[in-house]
């Protein structure tokens, strides 16, 4: 202000005097800030704010680079219990899976939690049983909430995501699922995070696969009446008539059924070469594959993710010989797919992952270092998994879209002598 009373005093004439008020009033503008942004409209503001985070925690993020090592330290004071949900599966239909889940997050946490934890704080891992139904997603979530969860790993179940999805924005709870309907990410719920390549990579690399490299002309759909597999099978078919095909016949089945012989003789009477599997849970698939042999069905068979599971894995070999399987990722391609496997290895000698199951260390893993940049705060925490770009986790390279799906490949693999071996990466388009 000196600055500004000498100057005016040194000028002559109106001239100077107006100088120096024009002067004494952009120093007071910067002093005090310009009153037309404090009335900006709310949203630009927010948009504004979330803008700011959002490149703040891409700074922050990009430095860790990769599911390696312990997590980088970072600036955020985290105070009090560093809780993490993991809703899924341990009973019902669906408890294979979850099994696999469990194991998979317990792993990351250890290893986590051996590294000196998060900026000093350990894990605390609150595994929620989902009961393999809607209900008891809604439950497991409610539970997350009251163990003052600052995240929720799961479910993996695209029918269970849409049952709870309304509950999630309420409590604005972030949450790292894995269920691949295309839908889930574009309801408008911005606190869904998807760790898994979704239905529109998975079944359209099916049908292209089906038909380019396995000349596939006659395609037939067998699904889960559920989210995940009607959604699937949805897209195979649009998929197909983009090519100006049309589906040899689509048949459906209630997840848990045992017999399967009216589809298969369906799909035996439509003289289909190829048959696209779209099952949700790997008991159905393990039966489906045994009656598929006992109908005496030839044909190429495309499995979708959980094929590779264990319940499919470890039929005989003539039975699953020559299936192919659409999987999230092949193991052991990369040194991030490497150590997860040896950390499985080590805690649970005797038994293997799966290409399932990987996604849950993943999510739990980017989640500590974001967290170790930028908090606990939800909001701060949802702009900084948004700007995460080309992040390696066991299952892949992680760059988020602003509707929350981070991943934009599979890999595509076949049984042979019951070993699964790879066949191709397919992008997204």
């Amino acid at each position: 202000m000196k600055l500004i009373h000498k100057l005016s005093f040194g000028l002559h004439g109106r001239m100077g005097a107006l100088l120096a008020l024009v002067l004494m009033m952009s120093a007071f503008l910067v002093a005090c800030g310009d009153s037309t942004a404090t009335s900006a409209p709310a949203a630009t503001t927010a948009a504004a704010t979330t803008a700011a985070a959002a490149t703040t925690a891409a700074g922050a993020g990009a430095a860790t680079g990769s599911a390696l090592g312990p997590i980088p330290k970072g600036p955020a004071q985290l105070t009090g219990p560093l809780v993490f949900a993991l809703n899924t599966e341990i009973t019902g239909a669906g408890s294979q899976t979850g099994d696999l889940a469990r194991k998979a997050a317990e792993i990351a946490v250890d290893k986590i939690n051996a590294a000196g934890g998060v900026n000093g704080q350990k894990i605390e891992l609150k595994v929620e049983d989902a009961a393999s139904t809607n209900p008891g997603a809604l439950a497991a979530l409610n539970k997350a909430s009251e163990d003052k969860a600052v995240l929720m790993v799961g479910p993996v179940k695209s029918t269970q995501i849409q049952a709870i999805s309304e509950r999630i924005k309420e409590l604005q709870l972030p949450s790292l699922i894995g269920g691949t309907n295309a839908g889930l990410t574009k309801a408008g719920n911005p606190w869904l995070f998807r760790f898994r390549p979704d239905d529109s990579i998975a079944a359209s690399a099916m049908v292209n696969f089906a038909t380019n490299e396995l000349k596939g002309t006659k395609i037939a759909v067998l699904h889960d009446s559920d989210a995940f597999g009607t959604g699937g099978a949805d897209i195979i078919e649009e998929n197909l008539k983009k090519q100006g095909k049309t589906l040899a016949t689509r048949q459906k089945y209630t997840t848990d059924a045992q017999d399967f012989t009216a589809q298969l003789l369906a799909i035996k009477s439509s003289g289909a070469d190829t048959l696209c599997l779209y099952g949700t849970n790997q008991k159905d698939d393990a039966v489906i594959i045994r009656q598929i042999k006992e109908q005496g069905l030839k044909l190429n068979l495309l499995g979708s993710p959980s094929f590779s599971q264990t319940l499919v894995s470890e039929l005989p070999a003539d039975l699953t010989e020559g299936l192919y399987v659409v999987q999230d990722y092949y193991p052991g391609r990369t040194p991030e797919s490497e150590e997860y496997q040896k950390a499985w290895a080590a805690k649970f000698p005797g038994t293997t992952s799966d290409a399932l199951s990987a996604w849950n260390w993943d999510a739990i893993h980017l989640a500590a270092q974001l967290i170790a940049q930028v908090g606990t705060d939800k909001t701060k925490l949802q702009a900084a998994i948004l700007a995460t770009k080309d992040w390696k986790g066991a299952a892949g390279n992680f760059t988020f879209s602003a509707q929350g799906n981070g991943r934009g490949s599979v890999d595509i693999s076949q049984y042979k002598a019951k070993a699964q071996v790879f066949v191709k990466n397919v992008a997204a388009s």
